[in-house]
């Protein structure tokens, strides 16, 4: 088939991978024909899959493994060395954490198509080609598993980059990356039946909320279940470990014992409840008459905020048990609450963004979003379902269903946007981001849906330089991510979907408990930000996917109309 001829076929290939994904994430029971269609996921991949190959080998662009970590050493020799600003904002015991100083050890063990990295005896990364250590292989029960990801690869677009472009990439030294080539050991819990929503750790201990109406209690250095809290009935959307200093007064006014900790979990089932973590004790169920989508706890001050399914968001006092504010505050379903000191954003499904603050125990809104610019004029911003924000200071990232994060400057009333996937990859997803403080790192989620696999980049906060990703064979959609320290002092992620994972930094003189992998630094997410396409067909049927556009250059062009398509405009109030 000719090159030209393809592009249409995995177009619309894509377009229903996008539609199954999407249903295998409402929260509602599917229809008998929902069901057919995503009955039919990995048979619509493979074959796109296949398509894709026949594009490489009709001579269009290359077809690259998803785990390839090649760095371009030309453009290494050529990049800029980055501020030292960020090297900076490192501390000396985090960079001893981050670099594992010998490996030589390890160089027997390495399977035969692993290749192993020698981490250098200093700050200064190597360019070698970092890989995945200690695969495990031949486990029956993994061998489906591992077919349907058989093809670990990704497509860019048949885009020709220009050369005088691609000098103008923005590059990080391996001097002063540190996240370059870290290790981290993975290990997944396993005991959940359904895709996991929502995650939160501290210290050695992780919570994780599912879909499958469970809060569960795992210890992070075995990998084991400590205890499963039941009595939700319909999905977990939130969990939240209470900060330590808050418990005491909560312990008195529940007559627990000071020593108690206690966590917090909300539900679509209209609830919202408190737990004792060392016990696993329901301590108290406040009925919130509205499904609960998200969720997130003022420190200091016992306050739980809540969004709802119908737009609402509430703020309930733990102490007293009751509701204090209450406020209509999205025309559709509240899709992500973050909360930071005494702000709190909100995100929803029509994508609006409101900033509130928190004055006695009220919510005022600060800024609500209506036709924001795009910062160059050749940006085009398209409204979607906003599925994660994350605050700091003036600036609120948030992800939806196109390939890059946006960057929203609430003060100036300006958008731009960072990349997050790779070209071509138009059909991703950013379903979680986080800011890491005080290191000031942003960690986001990405998703290759030609592939189904998942992986998080790195960015640093000050500058939005990208710094590293971070994946594994076995890591799917990304929906929830939390981050906390490993009592060596090391980083710890924690990510949920359809696995739940912890990703510990190694240290030197730690036997890792899982396997191995490195982040790796890939100069194509230092490429500057391009718009995704319209993706208006989300909700359409089979039958009315039409092939709109070419699958080319001008097809993946910023469109010059702003003006007219412009999104929103802030308000302060």
């Amino acid at each position: 088939m000719a090159e030209h001829d393809l592009f249409p076929e995995i177009r619309k290939l894509r377009k229903k991978l996008r539609q199954i994904e999407n249903l295998e994430n409402v929260q509602r029971p599917l229809t008998p024909e929902e069901q057919t269609k995503v009955q039919k996921k990995q048979q619509i991949r493979s074959l796109l899959q296949e398509k894709l190959k026949d594009y490489k080998d009709t001579g269009g662009q290359e077809v690259t493994p998803r785990n390839d970590r090649t760095r371009e050493t030309k453009s290494q020799k050529e990049g800029t060395v980055a501020s030292k600003k960020l090297s900076d904002n490192i501390d000396d015991n985090e960079i001893k954490t981050n670099i594992q100083e010998d490996s030589e050890s390890q160089n027997k063990d390495v399977a035969k198509e692993c290749k192993v990295i020698h981490q250098p005896k200093n700050i200064a990364m190597e360019t070698a080609k970092p890989q995945v250590e200690g695969r495990k292989t031949g486990k029956e029960d993994q061998g489906k598993r591992r077919d349907d990801r058989s093809m670990k690869s990704e497509v860019t677009s048949p885009e020709n980059v220009k050369p005088d472009e691609a000098k103008k990439t923005p590059k990080v030294s391996r001097e002063t990356n540190p996240w370059d080539k870290v290790k981290f050991s993975v290990i997944e819990l396993s005991g959940h039946n359904d895709v996991i929503c929502s995650v939160d750790c501290f210290m050695d201990t992780v919570i994780s909320g599912s879909r499958d109406t469970s809060v569960k209690v795992w210890d992070a250095k075995t990998g084991s279940e400590v205890r499963s809290l039941g009595g939700h009935t319909d999905s977990v959307t939130g969990v939240q470990l209470v900060p330590q200093e808050d418990c005491p007064r909560l312990a008195n006014e529940y007559e627990e014992s000071e020593e108690m900790s206690f966590l917090l979990s909300c539900s679509l089932d209209c609830s919202l409840r408190l737990w004792v973590l060392q016990t696993g004790e329901l301590v108290k169920s406040i009925y919130t008459f509205n499904g609960v989508l998200c969720m997130g706890y003022i420190r200091g001050r016992h306050l739980a905020v809540l969004g709802y399914t119908g737009g609402k968001v509430e703020l309930w006092d733990l102490l007293m048990a009751g509701s204090v504010f209450s406020s209509i505050g999205h025309e559709e379903a509240v899709t992500s609450l973050k909360v930071s000191d005494n702000k709190i954003v909100t995100a929803s499904a029509d994508g609006m963004i409101k900033l509130w603050e928190l004055r006695d125990n009220s919510l005022h809104p600060i800024f609500v979003s209506e036709n924001v610019k795009p910062l160059t004029s050749r940006m085009n911003l398209i409204v979607r379902k906003i599925h994660t924000t994350a605050l700091k200071d003036s600036k609120i990232y948030f992800g939806d269903d196109g390939q890059n994060v946006k960057v929203l400057d609430w003060r100036e009333g300006k958008v731009h946007k960072m990349r997050n996937h790779k070209e071509g990859n138009d059909f991703g997803f950013v379903d979680a981001i986080i800011v890491v403080a005080p290191s000031n790192y942003l960690v986001c989620s990405g998703y290759n849906l030609d592939f189904g696999s998942g992986y998080l980049n790195i960015f640093s906060v000050d500058d939005e330089k990208y710094l590293a990703t971070l994946t594994d064979d076995e890591v799917s959609r990304i929906f929830a991510v939390a981050c906390g320290t490993t009592s060596q002092g090391g980083t710890r992620l924690i990510t949920g979907g359809s696995e739940l994972k912890v990703w510990d930094t190694v240290s030197k003189g730690t036997k890792p408990i899982g396997r191995t992998v490195s982040a790796f630094y890939n100069e194509e997410f230092c490429r500057k930000a391009r718009d995704s396409e319209d993706e208006s067909y989300a909700g359409s049927s089979d039958e009315d996917d039409e092939i709109d556009g070419r699958w080319g250059e001008d097809a993946l062009e910023p469109h010059q109309e702003e003006e007219e398509t412009s999104w929103w405009w802030c308000s302060i109030l």
